[in-house]
């Protein structure tokens, strides 16, 4: 864990997982995106990124699981 990072830890039921939602592969994307580094499976994952970011990482976790939900 690096200074100025935030660590983020994420986990949906399996309900979601059963509709279609991919933690994991959400949250890669989502962390890249804000200059940070995720991972995990579809249930349940984390990621590190950078102070200040998380707003802009929720609201592009945010697009990505909705978009998983529609099934896009």
């Amino acid at each position: 864990f690096r200074e100025g990072q935030l660590k983020v830890s994420i986990r949906t039921p399996r309900s979601l997982v059963e509709r279609g939602v991919d933690l994991g592969r959400a949250v890669v994307v989502a962390a890249e995106k804000v200059g940070g580094l995720g991972g995990g499976h579809d249930a349940a994952a984390g990621a590190q990124i950078p102070d200040g970011s998380e707003e802009e990482f929720l609201e592009i976790l945010d697009r990505i699981v909705g978009a998983q939900l529609a099934g896009k």
